[in-house]
């Protein structure tokens, strides 16, 4: 039977300042760690469960479990099985190519966790600071857009460690609504952490994606490119 709600295709997104490329751990992993370095990939890491890494060699082996949906030795979502003439993905991770620097300057991710209920997660999320910040606010609502303009779901999710105060300001200035937390939800096998919870629905997606443009329009960038109002802002 065929899913109620379509998979996600893997073609190039365009924004005016991005290309948003299907994530090939070869292609896009060492560069996305020449721009991160050590110190930022293990910040990025350890909220994800994995130890930490000390050269591109280890940090390329966690980007390719992470792409093949592995978290910290255990999967991110459970597969279910798709019709066979679907060719599209139940996951999907997407290099961000900056147009302006051509180069890397991050990574997303979102997966289909109830393709019956039309219930998506964004996922990973690895953003180089400093680097053509316009350009991954563009990556942010070019996916929301795909969630509920091109594919028609109903609910884009964040789970959130506890202790990542960057992801969670990162959530509530991008229009996500906080929903509670999850105890002892996340973390490996040898920690559990607390986890946030943060969503956009469809019927709330018209002012969300009405105050995303105006976010990123010329007059609310600075000359440095980096934005003075949040989407939050915006909605008021």
């Amino acid at each position: 039977m065929p899913l109620p709600y379509p998979s996600i295709p893997a073609a190039t997104i365009e924004t005016p300042n991005a290309y948003l490329e299907h994530f090939d751990v070869k292609r896009h992993g060492p560069p996305l760690w020449e721009v991160l370095g050590p110190a930022r990939a293990n910040d990025y890491l350890t909220y994800l469960g994995f130890d930490e890494v000390r050269n591109k060699s280890q940090f390329i082996h966690q980007m390719r479990q992470i792409v093949s949906g592995i978290k910290a030795g255990k999967r991110f979502h459970v597969p279910f099985k798709r019709s066979s003439k679907d060719r599209g993905h139940t996951q999907l991770h997407f290099a961000i190519i900056s147009k302006n620097q051509n180069q890397i300057v991050g990574m997303r991710g979102i997966a289909i966790v109830d393709p019956w209920a039309g219930s998506m997660e964004s996922g990973t999320m690895l953003s180089v600071v400093g680097m053509d910040r316009r350009a991954q606010l563009e990556a942010r609502f070019a996916i929301a857009q795909l969630v509920f303009d091109q594919l028609g779901y109903r609910r884009l999710f964040a789970l959130v460690d506890a202790h990542n105060t960057r992801s969670i300001q990162a959530a509530t200035n991008s229009g996500f609504t906080h929903e509670g937390l999850l105890r002892k939800a996340g973390g490996n096998f040898e920690t559990a952490q607390d986890q946030h919870v943060f969503s956009m629905i469809k019927d709330d997606w018209p002012k969300i994606s009405r105050a995303f443009s105006a976010s990123l329009q010329n007059d609310n960038f600075n000359a440095r490119g980096r934005q003075i109002n949040p989407v939050q802002h915006f909605m008021k």
